[in-house]
């Protein structure tokens, strides 16, 4: 069907209208969000920011803070960067006309602003949430916060703040590297009655084009079926979360009734689960994953690390063959079949 957009639209045009979700009648009344407030919700700060291309509005900022903090000399002149925006992200980068793409390199998720380099990128929140004490959490994750002010906070001597250096000391992180415990990672059989769905995308080419993949396997381990789907232009996360919506139709179309699923983006089951705001671009399409998983009797989202998910993974890339839109198959590919055997037999990774 998208073959014959592209004789009348650019290519880039018909990339993104593949990528959008269609109008549906059971979806929620659309809501005003406002894109620069991490929150969706409007403030004078984040306008103010967003039309003058500036990290803080504040007039003046306790420097001393920075000189007099009592820990290495290197950290403190980090922060003195940081604050003058001297650190080279990819977000600033991009603000300086220096590069195309603003993605972390590590998660291929969220533009890698400060806060996410330092903060909310998932190859580096699951270390703060074992550092931070709970008590202290609200604020050090605090989503509301500007970046001036929550570097500050945490810098002041306050036993009401974060001191990362003190944190990290009493979890006794900075042991010896022989202590460090090991996580087995690998895939399992979902319980005898329900199905088990693992699902990715991935992104690639000059229009950053995405692609998904998923599968769904039986107690025994065993193929129920698949799909692949060319997805146009967006972004790795809502990629990702559009990979979950097909495999939850595909699911509900072969009458599956109690569903475990897997997936490797903590982000993405974090936003479907309600743990946090989903981004404007993923709203609507979380809204009817919702709407989905309600849909079967018995149905759970869980994480689960890539090693977990090669299968899902392979698939994603295997899409890049297939023409725009989403393609179910019946039989496995070749190309996952030692991936298949892999998951079947157990094989175990440790991180």
């Amino acid at each position: 069907m998208w073959h014959k957009f592209a004789t009348h639209l650019p290519q880039l045009t018909v990339q993104l209208v593949v990528a959008t979700l269609p109008p549906n009648s059971t979806m929620e009344d659309d809501e005003a969000y406002w894109n620069p407030s991490p929150s969706g919700n409007f403030s004078l700060r984040t306008a103010y920011a967003y039309l003058n291309d500036t990290v803080s509005t504040l007039p003046r900022l306790p420097w001393s803070l920075v000189w007099k903090w009592i820990g290495p000399q290197r950290i403190k002149s980090f922060f003195w960067l940081l604050l003058n925006r001297g650190v080279l992200s990819n977000a600033e980068r991009n603000r300086r006309h220096l590069t195309d793409v603003d993605r972390c390199h590590l998660c291929q998720v969220e533009s890698e602003s400060y806060f996410h380099l330092l903060r909310d990128c998932t190859a580096v929140k699951d270390i703060w949430l074992q550092i931070i004490p709970i008590r202290f959490q609200a604020f050090f994750f605090n989503p509301y916060i500007s970046f001036v002010d929550w570097c500050f906070g945490n810098l002041k001597e306050d036993s009401q703040k974060c001191s990362v250096i003190e944190g990290t000391l009493k979890k006794g992180l900075l042991q010896p590297a022989g202590d460090t415990q090991l996580r087995a990672v690998f895939w399992s059989c979902p319980l005898q009655g329900f199905v088990k769905l693992n699902c990715d995308a991935s992104i690639t080419g000059a229009l950053s084009s995405a692609f998904g993949g998923g599968l769904i396997r039986n107690s025994s381990g065993r193929w129920v079926g698949g799909f692949v789907s060319n997805l146009g232009q967006c972004s790795i996360l809502r990629s990702k979360i559009w990979s979950i919506f097909h495999g939850l139709e595909y699911a509900l179309s072969i009458n599956a009734r109690n569903i475990l699923i897997e997936f490797n983006n903590a982000i993405a089951v974090d936003m479907i689960n309600d743990v946090v705001l989903p981004s404007a671009s993923c709203l609507s399409l979380v809204r009817q994953i919702r709407q989905l998983l309600n849909a079967f009797d018995s149905a759970h989202l869980s994480h689960i690390h890539r090693e977990g998910n090669f299968v899902a993974d392979s698939l994603s890339h295997h899409a890049y063959t297939f023409d725009p839109g989403v393609h179910y198959l019946s039989e496995p590919p070749d190309c996952i079949a030692s991936w298949l055997f892999h998951d079947l037999v157990g094989v175990t990774y440790f991180r």
